[in-house]
């Protein structure tokens, strides 16, 4: 390195411990350690935490085999639970197993069985059955009622500024009266300023209202029914073994997976797992024995309770009815 112009400040040749202490200093990743803690740091990072993760297994001494360079289908997008380390994949013996950084990070994974692909792959796909909504009848009045609670809001919107529309009119109508008015002595010019100016107020209110409503992207409910078809074909999609489209899936679905004993932990992000719990609380109820489907119509539940009144709505039905902002009519 020396011979190549590489030296410390100091002019000095860079010793193989200052390698040695370089490529084991977890700052160049944005964290730092104190008292032999990891914390995150402000300071932005020079290589990725996945990076750092495989120089740590490639000093080890278990390194990958310098013959085989793997894409591994689960690389870079799970984390250890218990030291917040990427996990890192390897392959022995045609097998790929994974297991965090504990040469580094001194976890208490270290001396554990390692975690096999192929049981990270049937955990995350069996966790991806809980979004699924069992009923195929049900699951289609869903997707029948997300849209059709997008053709509420699209008119909605389409009368709002319809109705926005009248309003400016109405106001330049005034205007030019109040105008006319003035040209012929019929006001006072203070009382003619004071109604134009109250007038050119209510005016600017309605332009920026209906600019607002008219740029306004109805991407909503679309993003609601395209997140609700992805989940019932989230398991399907996975088992193709399809590496990309697996990839896609964890990316597009969770927050974070998390690797704890060789067992895999899925936390979805907000949107899935609103649907999760929507989900499970649909496949453990007893609705598909209370539901018309073909007229839209979901009967109230009798758990075989006194209490439960009759006409109450049964709660897995609410779960998926439009919110307070759907459905909206705009004032007569």
């Amino acid at each position: 390195m020396s011979d190549g112009g590489m030296t410390l400040r100091n002019g000095k040749a860079i010793t193989k411990r200052r390698i040695y202490e370089t490529l084991h200093n977890i700052f160049y990743t944005g964290k730092f350690r104190w008292n032999g803690v990891v914390y995150p740091s402000k300071h932005e990072p020079i290589i990725s935490e996945e990076l750092f993760d495989l120089v740590q297994v490639k000093m080890s001494g278990k390194s990958i085999p310098h013959n085989v360079k793997r894409n591994f289908v689960l690389k870079g997008l799970l984390k250890c639970e218990k030291c917040g380390t990427t996990i890192a994949w390897e392959e022995h013996k045609g097998i790929i197993y994974g297991h965090c950084n504990y040469h580094y990070s001194g976890c208490e994974e270290r001396g554990n069985k390692w975690l096999t692909e192929e049981e990270a792959v049937s955990q995350i796909a069996e966790a991806f059955g809980d979004l699924v909504v069992q009923n195929p009848k049900i699951a289609d009045w869903i997707q029948r009622s997300l849209r059709a609670s997008h053709k509420d809001e699209t008119e909605y919107r389409t009368a709002k500024v319809v109705q926005l529309e009248k309003s400016h009119e109405i106001i330049n109508k005034k205007l030019d009266v109040l105008y006319e008015d003035r040209l012929s002595d019929l006001i006072t010019t203070d009382y003619y300023k004071n109604k134009a100016s109250q007038l050119s107020l209510e005016k600017e209110a309605v332009l920026n209202e209906l600019k607002r409503v008219s740029a306004e992207v109805d991407e909503n409910h679309h993003v609601v029914v395209d997140i609700f078809e992805a989940a019932q074909q989230a398991q399907a999609k996975f088992m193709k073994k399809d590496p990309e489209e697996r990839r896609k899936l964890v990316r597009m679905m969770s927050e974070k997976i998390l690797v704890s004993n060789r067992q895999v932990k899925v936390q979805y992000n907000a949107a899935f797992e609103l649907l999760a719990k929507a989900a499970a609380a649909t496949n453990s109820s007893k609705t598909s024995e209370n539901v018309d489907l073909e007229n839209d119509i979901l009967e109230p539940l009798d758990f075989g309770s006194k209490s439960n009144k009759k006409g109450s709505e049964d709660p897995v039905c609410s779960i998926w009815r439009p919110g307070p902002g759907s459905n909206r009519r705009p004032p007569p």
